[in-house]
């Protein structure tokens, strides 16, 4: 074959090879374009007129997260005085489960305050000076029945001073779960101890006190008797 046959070969060759790299090319440039007409773009200017925040009478839980997330975004700057307010109407109440109030007074609803652009929750409550262990320390999404939708182990507890009232935090995250699940109000349990306990002893109180409870169940009286139970069992410190 002569050389004038393979030319349509050759030209084949290098249409096939320039034609992607010119794509690429021009995508690139397309690319620079968008990017630079981005950058030049002036942003958008910060919203002048108040945020319309709802009623927090009656507002269901599920709405208080997102409604502060909302007024952030959508306050003129140096507002965030009138979220603070706003929380201060929300009420979310607290359940007292189990022994709780033998170990801890004064215990307030969740309490909200938005400031330096975070939101931060507590439970206000005097733990009593006894309560230098804890053998429980809970925090539990209750539904409108008292019915536990989930339940997390609460640090806040074990790390707060004792015979002082003080504001117990409780997440952001545990928070937005639970009233995103149907939960609409909090449940806290605390088992305290002025010694701490040995574990293997914790582990046959607590089979002690699931079995009474399975026994008794249609007892009215099943929960007193079988927290006493508890307690007493429990009680291994010296006197």
């Amino acid at each position: 074959m002569t050389n004038a046959a393979y030319m349509p070969v050759f030209a084949a060759l290098a249409l096939s090879t320039l034609v992607p790299f010119a794509c690429k090319k021009e995508e690139r440039r397309l690319d620079q374009i968008i990017a630079s007409a981005r950058a030049s773009a002036p942003e958008p200017p910060p919203p002048s007129q108040p945020f319309d925040f709802p009623s927090a009478s009656g507002l269901p839980p599920n709405q208080i997260i997102p409604t502060v997330n909302r007024a952030a975004r959508e306050s003129p700057p140096g507002q965030d005085n009138r979220i603070d307010e706003w929380l201060q109407g929300i009420h979310v109440p607290v359940d007292l489960l189990g022994p709780t109030r033998r170990f801890a007074s004064d215990v307030g609803g969740l309490s909200c305050h938005y400031r330096e652009k975070k939101l931060a929750c507590a439970i206000a409550a005097k733990l009593s000076e006894s309560a230098k262990f804890f053998v429980a320390s809970s925090l539990q999404c209750l539904d409108a029945t008292g019915h536990v939708l989930q339940k997390s182990d609460w640090k806040a507890p074990l790390e707060a001073r004792r015979g002082e009232r003080v504001g117990l935090p409780v997440d952001e995250a545990f928070l937005t779960a639970c009233f995103d699940g149907g939960g609409v109000k909090l449940g806290v349990e605390l088992l305290a101890s002025p010694c701490a306990i040995p574990f293997p002893h914790q582990v046959r109180c607590a089979g002690e006190y699931a079995t009474c409870r399975d026994t008794c169940k249609s007892s009215p009286t099943c929960d007193d008797r079988c927290e006493t139970n508890r307690l007493r069992c429990l009680d291994v410190c010296k006197k």
